[in-house]
């Protein structure tokens, strides 16, 4: 049965993407890089100063307010300026569109600091789902880019989606070589862990676990992938395959550390 499925979804695919997730295929775009050419340098944004927004998109469940609320704390003791945390439970800061274009426009990175958004909630191809937000419950991958650019322009960029299908966000239109994106799921792919007993989901719980443990984003995206995985082997589902970005301005760029 579930080699049925993976062959729907893989028959699926190649309508899409020719079964190749858009983090593998756009990796290798001129905004991007091939992983193994030494020719590329590292980052020059290694001593950036990180303004964070954190996004709870969903309050059916608190394992979303959970993790962005521990994330702010792990972001802080890094160094990294919490701008804003935004949830469906909050009036002051509501997880909406207005919302986050809101905290966005409070960002005003200047030179030497950066953008960190971390999004987390339940999804679908189309975008991440904002069910409290009356003039439009979903966040779509044009959307979160026209904030973000309006927001950060040229400075370092970090964006990270944890959602089911979050693999829509790494796409043509939303790459830059001043961004890493991550997602929690490949575009074609649910994510796991929404359940209401739960602390947090798989992803944002590997995330949280991981996040400080290891030196570089790419470090990070690898590690959070593996324990994602460990978690999901005793699921008779298909692997929710998280997937990178790194932009050819972001190669072996640390993780925050506190100064």
């Amino acid at each position: 049965m579930v080699r049925r499925r993976a062959m729907l979804s893989c028959l699926l695919a190649v309508t899409l993407l020719g079964c190749q997730s858009y983090g593998t295929r756009l990796q290798t775009s001129p905004a991007g890089y091939r992983t193994d050419d030494a020719s590329v340098p590292d980052s020059p944004f290694s001593r950036t100063h990180w303004k964070a927004i954190l996004l709870s998109g969903d309050d059916s469940i608190r394992a979303f307010d959970n993790a962005v609320r521990d994330l702010a704390g792990k972001f802080r003791a890094a160094g990294v300026e919490v701008v804003a945390i935004l949830s469906p439970t909050s009036k002051e800061r509501p997880g909406t569109h207005a919302g986050l274009a809101e905290a966005a426009s409070e960002l005003r990175p200047n030179e030497g600091e950066g953008c960190l958004l971390y999004a987390t909630s339940h999804g679908a191809f189309h975008g991440l789902l904002l069910p409290g937000d009356t003039q439009d419950n979903v966040l779509t991958p044009e959307e979160l880019n026209a904030i973000v650019t309006s927001a950060c322009g040229q400075r370092p960029t970090i964006i990270v989606i944890s959602a089911c299908q979050s693999g829509t966000f790494i796409r043509e239109t939303t790459v830059a070589p001043n961004r890493i994106l991550f997602s929690a799921a490949s575009e074609l792919r649910k994510s796991f862990g929404c359940r209401a007993e739960r602390l947090y989901t798989y992803y944002d719980g590997c995330f949280i676990q991981q996040f400080g443990r290891v030196r570089t984003w790419e470090e990070l995206s690898a590690s959070v992938s593996a324990c994602v995985q460990d978690r999901e082997a005793k699921l008779q589902e298909l692997a929710s395959e998280p997937q990178a970005f790194f932009g050819r301005l972001m190669k072996n760029l640390p993780l925050p550390t506190a100064r």
